[in-house]
């Protein structure tokens, strides 16, 4: 049964036994694992017929497999006795390393010291290798850790510096900021008191200009209705003017006091203050000749 098994898992090469201690164990399974064209009921070596088949039920990582061998080949079904069985392209070797001992291989291994450390440095083996990848991944992560510490120290002895330049710098900045706040508010006051002069002066000159403009309409008014003398200014006049402007003076500027026709009352006031220096005898009833 033993020898079956190792044929089933394809390990009854001749590497899967060690040393010489076992030659007579190698022997013995080949012998048994032979091919045989009939049944011939021991008289020559080898047990597997043709048409044999040795199937092999296992479960790895809680997962149920089977493997099938025969004269063609070994087959590996997953899921086997369900819907999803099925067979893989797996490597049954790669899939499961067993040691399989024999009731020989056992007695002896019983008698041997050497023979029993080194069946527990195959059992241990994987383990062994789990270990040792652990153990190379923390001294990989002990010598980055050491590394980073290394680099930590270093930056923290530099970090008074660093804080000395970063005091420096945010000093200036705060200069810079309150030096420019300060200018611009000065800029600002003189830009308001030029704002302010501005508009004053405007309004000086848009003044000025107003008299001005006043001042040349009404001198143009009184040059347009002002008629040359066409007599004598000592003779009253009894005429019939339509208009008669009568004018006077203010600080030095020309200004219209009256103005009208004869007809009227006030115009013939003005007449008779200006030629007569008195009130017309025309105005109480009177005659002139």
């Amino acid at each position: 049964m033993i020898e079956y098994i190792r044929h089933a898992v394809d390990r009854a090469r001749a590497e899967d036994f060690s040393g010489e201690d076992e030659d007579d164990v190698r022997q013995t399974a080949q012998a048994l694992l032979g091919p045989k064209h009939e049944r011939d009921f021991g008289e020559t070596k080898g047990t597997l017929l043709p048409d044999h088949e040795i199937e092999l039920d296992m479960s790895i990582s809680s997962r149920p497999y089977r493997v099938r061998r025969t004269a063609r080949g070994t087959d590996v079904i997953l899921e086997p006795d369900t819907q999803e069985a099925r067979v893989a392209a797996l490597d049954i070797r790669t899939l499961i390393s067993p040691r399989i001992l024999s009731q020989r291989q056992i007695a002896r291994i019983a008698r041997d010291p050497a023979a029993q450390r080194r069946e527990l440095d195959a059992l241990l083996a994987d383990r062994l290798r789990e270990f040792e990848e652990k153990r190379r991944t923390l001294l990989d992560q002990l010598a980055t850790l050491q590394l980073t510490r290394t680099r930590l120290k270093e930056r923290a002895q530099t970090l008074p510096a660093r804080e000395t330049e970063l005091r420096k710098t945010n000093d200036q900045i705060a200069f810079l900021e309150e030096g420019g706040r300060k200018d611009t508010f000065e800029r600002l006051q003189a830009y308001r008191r030029e704002q302010n002069w501005i508009e004053e002066l405007r309004r000086e000159m848009e003044a000025t200009a107003k008299g001005l403009e006043e001042q040349a309409a009404a001198t143009q008014a009184s040059r347009d209705r002002l008629s040359p003398p066409t007599h004598n200014a000592n003779i009253p006049v009894n005429g019939d003017a339509e208009l008669i402007v009568a004018l006077g003076a203010t600080a030095r500027l020309g200004v219209v006091l009256e103005k009208g026709s004869i007809d009227s009352a006030t115009i013939k006031d003005q007449v008779s203050v200006i030629m007569e220096r008195a009130r017309s005898p025309l105005a109480s009833g009177g005659s002139a000749n």
